[in-house]
């Protein structure tokens, strides 16, 4: 159970939820926590959702049911290694969804042994090298030690284990 407790300085005034969370917060065992700092700091450096990626049997079938069911636009697809990719958009939100061509490449594993679904999400930061190393300090494992160089964007994978099971995608995109 958390509790958030009006504080002086937010009643009265019209704020977001990081006025909330700027503002004391109760948890069960009566510890309080605060935005601090190095919260806030951290908070800036993630800016928004970039995508979320999802591995199917049938990119084709995928798509059409993304488009049937909310109106999501298909975009081209690309080869890669072993997959097939195209992202679908419906205004801001992205799906990304790759289609494993044989079983010997981790979208096709992924495919194997779970039958498809969720594979990451992805979030947009301005500095992943500085991100990486804010990672590492905190003693979080990563994928991969370096930014992998894209077309159009540098990427990093943080392990699942370091984030409750999800493999998170860090993207700095070339500007």
């Amino acid at each position: 159970m958390i509790v958030i407790a009006s504080h002086p300085d937010v009643v009265g005034r019209r704020g977001n939820l990081y006025d909330l969370l700027e503002s004391m917060i109760e948890v069960d065992a009566g510890l309080s926590l605060a935005m601090t700092p190095e919260n806030k700091k951290r908070r800036k450096m993630l800016k928004k959702l970039d995508h979320i990626a999802v591995v199917v049997k049938d990119i084709d079938k995928a798509a059409k049911a993304y488009a049937e069911m909310f109106g999501f636009k298909a975009g081209e697809k690309r080869e890669g290694p072993g997959f097939v990719s195209l992202f679908a958009t419906l205004g801001d939100i992205k799906m990304e969804f790759f289609q494993p061509l044989n079983a010997d490449n981790t979208f096709g594993r992924f495919l194997e042994e779970k039958g498809g679904g969720l594979h990451h999400v992805s979030f947009v930061t301005d500095d992943i090298v500085k991100e990486m190393k804010n990672l590492k300090a905190q003693g979080r494992k990563l994928q991969n030690e370096e930014p992998i160089q894209m077309p159009d964007a540098k990427i990093a994978f943080i392990h699942p284990s370091a984030a409750e099971n999800v493999l998170i995608e860090l993207v700095e995109r070339s500007k």
